[in-house]
This record gives C-alpha cells, structure tokens and sequence, in this order.
C-alpha cells in the first residue's frame, strides 16, 4: 500500500485546485477533505458521518480556528504529523498568544493591551488616545476588528463580547488602509504583497484590498523569517503595519492565509508549499 497525504480544506476555498495542482505534478497519493464535515465520536474521527479507519501518513491542514485542535490532538495520539503543527496554530488561533510572543522576543509592534476585567474607554483612551483598534483575540478574515473613536463607539463594540475576548491596540493611522503581508514556507521567504484598501481602515483581501507585488529588504525579510519561528511556523503569512519612516509592526500571523493574491501577483506560492510538503512526505518512513 502506497504512502498517503490528506489535504483538509475549508468548506470554501480558493486553495485547493492550485495545490491539487502541484500535488498531482509531484505523484503524490493524496486524498481531500472538508473540514467542516469531519466530526468526532467516542474517540473516533468521522466523516459525513462515517468513521474513518484508513489513516494517512502526513495532513496538510489548511483551515481555521475550529476543529483542528481536535484533528491535531487525534492525529498526534497516532504520531501521524501534521503540517501546519499544533504548536503554531495553538501560537495563532489566539491573538493573545502571538503578541505575547512577539513582546517576549522584543519584535516590534503597536502599542496592545489585554485585560481580563471590566474596563472602560477612559482607561484605554488614556493610554492609548482617543481613537484605538478594538480585535476579538479569536476573529480571522478582518471580522472582529473594530476602529473606535469616542466612548459611545466603544460600548457599542465592548457590550457585545465577554470580558476577556477583546484586546486593544494603538491606532497606527499611517498605515490605515494598508499592510505588508509576508509568506514564508520553511526557512524561505516566498513574497511579499502590499493589501491596500480605499474604503476601509482594514487590508483584508476578503473585504475588498487589492494586493500589490512588494520588494522586500534584507532585513524585513530576515525579520519575517525570525517571526515565523518564534511562531514556530512552517507555512505561514506575517502581517505588518507600515510606519512613515519605513518602520515595520507586527500585526499578526496566520496558519491558513489565502494564496490566490500571491499566485496572482506573480509569486510561485502553491509550487513552494507542495515542495516543501513533499519533502517532508518523502522522508516518512513506511
């Protein structure tokens, strides 16, 4: 019996027909799944339902905050290594996590704060100024974040999340409609993209930012790759606000950032990611 991959997607997905792509180019034995149909039982893992039994030697796991921390705590009990590992995604689940890691590191980033008491916009407006970012420390794609600027906008925001969820951050106006977000497979620094966006503080691609090629230097890009292992990641973006001096901040990182705005910018994404999985698929023994 031959060796065997899974790919698990999101239900939607703009990942899967280009890494299939690859996949199919390098022969590998491969099966694809949806997250979101994958249920667990007794201790057994289930698919639409029904319990699988025929495992693989190697998951690349290309979804978000949801079930993966039962895909990987299942996969781990059976030593079967999963790709991005729980490690980084237990690192970027939680907001929380990687600003702390980032602080321990002294990685620069806007000034944040957490508080697991009830607070008021006069305590965060006095350290912060007036206009601050609100983000639920779990949130993905942009929702979740929120831009404040007087006290009734706060409460709005602050009344509809337990305490302990949300955390704050400096408003960086320089960089207000744009960010630098950096791929790295590995040790490599695949791209970098410049989200802009015209109508929104926030530079999700999914809310409507368009991605533009960037030239990273040296030391931006050695800084992405410490980041990435500090993380511990193995395929991973790095996000950075921009500062009118040049300065980067780190913002935030993601196990499962999209990758159609790199292959459209030019950036050879999907090969990179299926190579680097290969090859730790090769050295599998069986």
């Amino acid at each position: 019996m031959k060796k065997l991959l899974w790919l698990i997607f999101e239900e939607v997905t703009l990942q899967k027909e280009p890494l299939m792509k690859e996949f199919d180019k390098l022969k590998v034995n491969y099966e694809v799944f949806t997250a979101q149909l994958f249920s667990f039982e007794e201790g057994k893992l289930l698919y639409e339902g029904k319990e699988l039994t025929h495992l693989p030697n190697l998951v690349l796991l290309r979804c978000g905050i949801g079930i993966e921390e039962q895909m990987h705590d299942y996969f781990w009990e059976r030593n079967i290594r999963v790709i991005d590992n729980a490690v980084c995604h237990h690192n970027c689940d939680d907001k929380y996590n990687f600003h702390m890691l980032m602080e321990d590191n002294n990685i620069a980033q806007p000034r944040t704060l957490f508080f697991d008491m009830k607070v008021s916009y006069r305590q965060i407006a006095k350290i912060l100024g007036p206009k601050f970012v609100i983000k639920d420390r779990f949130g993905q794609q942009g929702q979740g974040v929120f831009l404040v600027n007087n006290e009734k906008e706060f409460s709005d925001v602050y009344s509809k999340f337990e305490i302990g969820h949300l955390f704050f951050q400096e408003f960086v106006a320089e960089s207000s409609g744009k960010d630098l977000r950096t791929y790295i497979v590995g040790d490599e620094v695949i791209g970098a993209i410049l989200r802009v966006s015209e109508n929104d503080f926030r530079s999700n691609i999914s809310l409507g930012a368009k991605p533009v090629a960037y030239e990273l230097s040296k030391e931006q890009i050695e800084n992405s790759i410490k980041i990435a292992k500090v993380l511990n990641g193995e395929i991973i973006s790095v996000d950075f606000l921009i500062k009118n001096n040049g300065e980067l901040l780190f913002c935030e990182a993601n196990t499962n950032a999209g990758i159609a705005s790199f292959i459209q910018s030019g950036f050879p994404i999907a090969e990179k990611i299926a190579a680097y999985v290969y090859g730790i698929f090769e050295g599998i023994d069986f």
